[in-house]
């Protein structure tokens, strides 16, 4: 790495794309920290990468707004293209969803996501359209400032010909956020931009993107953008407001006409917008409406005067349990993407608010030594508790833990009761199990019958290990027969 670039000294590499390499710089005479960012170069003499380089710098040259990068430089030395922008201390929208906060409730997501439109309404205004808005295009400092960066593809209104310009029937975009027009090719305008902010709306408040490349093709995702309404929000997480949802909805509507007319329309709908009735962290003004909670400071104020053990019985129950299922939604999203230090924290939080799918998921981190080290004492403690309130994924694991004596003393009766309280409710992996206890005796009489029926139930929800054991069942009858029969 160069320790010099211009009169910077380079402290560290921020990050490296396809297209540049960007560096923390120091003004060797003022101090001042800077992003420089250099075009690779092997795509130094490449027209195209050249022209968006450039057009990246003309983008930022017009822009002056506290939610907008700002350019302090642009320099072409020695065949080399570099930006100095202003470096801000943040993470990108995509690691703060998927790494720090998890979705973002709406009180919060307001606030963020109005800096954002101001943002894009200042560039609009002055004859800028983005194109590329997508999480990895948005950072967030630690005081919850919105910074838009790269505007490589941005398109400048009444440019000249230096800018970078596109054919017709050239798709421009991230295929996840583009608007339809974007992705049959067709010229990109301030209504695309609303397109694309109402899909980033809409993963901040569910914590996921509408689709992704990592399960569908890039042409069922185009044919989705072009055809179909956006996912359900309350689907992913059921404290969506519908409110929110009928602005989303607007935003990334098929037509054009049918959207916000610009960002400012768009702003006022965001403000005008009525929070859930239960929001994360409720004002406490709700809460000294409420009667149980002025009951519950009564009952607190006996706390204090000797009678220890109360805990939360001033907070209604409904904002516990949406305080509880917000946590393991976090944690649940973490933890499917194998982030299970991250994940444990969210699902401790709604473990201990009593969420038996928190409880049963932190038994399978201490079961399996996820994120934590492996307890089976611990996951048995908290399967237990999920078990309590019904959950059949973890009666079929508790029952799991009896079968193997794991954290348990082995009790294959024990076993055989969960496993039957999960069938009953459906479970495939425990018809699975229950069906090889009657085939082979452990905790019941043995009952080919009975076996067979379970592995039939299991195997018609797809369960594999179900249909392996039934057909080596039945072929041990079939050989088991005498002759000529």
């Amino acid at each position: 790495m160069e320790q010099q670039i211009l009169n910077y000294k380079i402290e560290r590499l921020l990050g490296e794309g396809g297209m540049s390499q960007v560096y923390l710089g120091v003004d060797q005479a003022t101090g001042q920290k800077v992003a420089i960012k250099e075009l690779l170069p092997h795509l130094a003499n490449h027209h195209d990468m050249r022209l968006r380089f450039l057009n990246e710098a003309q983008s930022l040259a017009k822009l002056n707004h506290p939610n907008i990068v700002r350019l302090i430089r642009y320099e072409e030395v020695e065949n080399r293209l570099i930006l100095v922008q202003e470096y801000v201390e943040s993470v990108n929208l995509e690691e703060y969803i998927t790494k720090q906060r998890g979705l973002i409730p709406e009180s919060e997501a307001k606030e963020l996501f109005c800096q954002l439109l101001d943002a894009f309404a200042y560039a609009h205004d002055n004859g800028i359209i983005h194109r590329d808005i997508k999480p990895s295009n948005i950072l967030i400092t630690p005081a919850n400032q919105i910074k838009v960066v790269d505007f490589g593809i941005a398109k400048i209104a009444g440019g000249d010909g230096t800018s970078l310009r596109t054919k017709t029937g050239t798709k421009i975009g991230t295929p996840v956020y583009m608007s339809p027009e974007q992705v049959r090719g067709q010229v990109a305008d301030r209504q695309s931009d609303i397109y694309s902010l109402g899909v980033l709306l809409h993963q901040m408040l569910t914590g996921r993107a509408p689709y992704s490349l990592d399960t569908e093709a890039e042409f069922d995702i185009e044919t989705h953008i072009v055809k179909d309404r956006l996912p359900r929000m309350k689907g992913i997480y059921e404290y969506v407001s519908n409110g929110i949802q009928a602005i989303v909805d607007k935003a990334t509507a098929k037509e054009k006409s049918a959207r916000y007319r610009d960002c400012q329309e768009f702003m006022r709908a965001i403000k005008a917008a009525k929070l859930p009735r239960f929001s994360e962290s409720p004002d406490w003004r709700e809460w000294l409406r409420d009667k149980r909670v002025i009951a519950g400071l009564v009952v607190m104020l006996c706390v204090m005067l000797g009678f220890a053990g109360f805990k939360y019985s001033g907070i209604p129950e409904k904002w516990k349990k949406q305080d509880a299922a917000q946590a393991y939604e976090q944690g649940k999203l973490l933890y499917d993407a194998k982030k299970y230090d991250e994940a444990k924290v969210f699902l401790e939080k709604a473990a201990t608010l009593g969420n038996p799918d928190a409880q049963f998921r932190l038994g399978l981190c201490y079961d399996k030594g996820k994120g934590v080290k492996q307890d089976y004492a611990e996951a048995v403690r908290l399967y237990r508790l999920s078990v309590d309130q019904g959950n059949a994924a973890a009666q079929f694991q508790l029952g799991y833990c009896y079968d193997e004596g794991h954290g348990v003393k082995q009790d294959y009766a024990e076993a055989v009761r969960l496993y039957r309280l999960s069938v009953d409710q459906g479970n495939a992996v425990a018809q699975c199990n229950l069906g090889a206890c009657y085939e082979l005796g452990t905790g019941v009489r043995k009952d080919y019958a009975e076996a067979k029926r379970l592995y039939r139930l299991s195997d018609a929800q797809g369960n594999a290990q179900a249909r392996k054991n039934l057909r080596a069942l039945l072929s041990s009858f079939a050989q088991a027969a005498p002759a000529g029969k």
